[in-house]
């Protein structure tokens, strides 16, 4: 076994490289030294190693720390990945934190300027107050924060929500006390994203005709679809849904999980054919690849992913629309046996729910999930963070030809569809 000053130049080219200590200690355990990173900072003291990363500051990178910092809770490393990953920059964590600095960009309001501070609790009342007047009422002060750094750029204190929701919305907040909430389920293990997508549809304001369907990342919690429609019982809509995320991100997960619903056949079908595709490429014979290789059937409780989000949906957003439709179905101005009503009911509100639901799509992909160190398998962080990390590592690539296949088919729908006998025979009758 080599003596770690023999390494010295190795050493200095993987920090030079941008590797971090912890990627520097895993390699020098594989390679038979046992070291901790104390010691190997010390020793990259003595060895005057530092990692030449400083990009130089130009207004192209200031521009990208301002607007990252405005509309997202990202720190300084996240916003220093997201700018490499990105723009192809390599600024370091600490030039970000000095660039905020130079240009007072700071993360807090200093106490002791209480113009201010008395600025922006009146500036943050009056958005808790916009929102619980629009669609937000029954938004948390953590998420009423991200969605108004997401959608406005702006920079709220928790303390000032918190306080403006116990003045403007206490019955929502006594709603959100955490003894009246369910006992969670406990996570599963996920390896990483794109290792499992949970699918399920939400059907609590379906009898209105508005239906929901959406996949999420186990691992992430990033919500990698999201449909408001009128067909989330349709196995071709389901497909096409499918498909149409597949093709966004250029892969499919190592496994699909659902209920056994008859809407998820068509999309069963096509996930198991991109599995057997890949599997042929790596030389797999395909009387070895199995259907449960790549699927998981379960029932809708115990797909805690899936669930988790439908009742944060049902939370903020349909429960509202549910209330108000039964309440104009309890009074006669909708009565669901008229087909005029029906038209009139999607034609009005479709838009206005799928807007909502288009803004709460972001929040969640951009709201942080808070450590738990109680909760076994808990992975906090950002979900579209968490998401873009190592995504290379999981999913399976889907095989173009295949997938433009399967895309073929379903634009075929509608053309088998006029060529029906009972479609020809109505259309000659009538």
């Amino acid at each position: 076994m080599s003596n770690i000053n023999d390494l010295k130049e190795q050493l200095q080219e993987m920090k030079e490289q941008g590797e971090t200590h912890a990627e520097i200690i895993s390699w020098l355990h594989s390679n038979g030294h046992s070291i901790s990173e104390r010691t190997l900072k010390r020793r990259f003291q003595e060895w005057g190693l530092k990692r030449n990363t400083t990009e130089p500051v130009t207004d192209h990178l200031l521009n990208r720390v301002q607007d990252i910092f405005q509309h997202s809770l990202l720190s300084d490393v996240e916003i220093a990945k997201k700018i490499a990953d990105e723009d192809g920059l390599n600024p370091t964590p600490n030039q970000i934190k000095e660039l905020r600095l130079q240009h007072k960009i700071s993360r807090r309001v200093k106490k002791h300027d209480n113009n201010v501070s008395a600025q922006r609790t009146t500036g943050t009342r009056q958005h808790v107050q916009e929102l619980l007047n629009s669609h937000g009422r029954s938004y948390g002060s953590r998420w009423i924060v991200t969605h108004l750094r997401r959608k406005h750029g702006y920079q709220a204190r928790l303390a000032d929500v918190q306080q403006a929701l116990r003045e403007l919305d206490p019955e929502g907040v006594a709603s959100r006390t955490p003894g009246l909430r369910r006992p969670r389920q406990e996570n599963y293990i996920t390896a990483g994203p794109d290792e499992i997508w949970s699918c399920d549809g939400h059907d609590k304001i379906a009898r209105f005709g508005f239906q929901i369907y959406a996949g999420i990342d186990a691992y992430s919690r990033k919500i990698v679809w999201f449909y408001c429609g009128n067909a989330n019982r349709s196995s071709f809509s389901i497909l096409r849904q499918y498909l149409t995320a597949v093709r966004a991100h250029n892969a499919c997960p190592c496994f699909l999980r659902t209920d056994k619903g008859v809407e998820t056949v068509l999309m069963a079908a096509a996930h198991y054919a991109f599995y057997l595709e890949a599997a042929a490429a790596e030389g797999i014979p395909p009387e070895e690849v199995k259907f449960e290789d790549c699927y998981i059937f379960g029932s809708s409780p115990q797909n805690v992913r899936i669930e988790r989000l439908w009742l944060q949906v049902r939370e903020e957003v349909t429960s509202r629309w549910g209330d108000l439709f039964t309440l104009m179905e309890k009074t006669g101005i909708y009565q669901d046996w008229l087909i005029a009503d029906r038209i009139i009911l999607l034609f009005t509100f479709m838009p206005l729910i799928r807007k909502e639901l288009a803004e709460f799509v972001l929040d969640k992909n951009e709201y942080p999930i808070r450590p738990q160190k109680n909760r076994a398998y808990h992975v906090a962080g950002v979900p579209n963070n968490l998401y873009n990390q190592e995504h290379d590592q999981h999913g399976v690539e889907v095989i173009p030809e295949v997938l433009i296949e399967w895309e073929a088919y379903v634009d075929s729908f509608g053309a088998l569809l006029t060529r029906s006998p009972l479609l020809i025979w109505l259309t000659n009758t009538f």
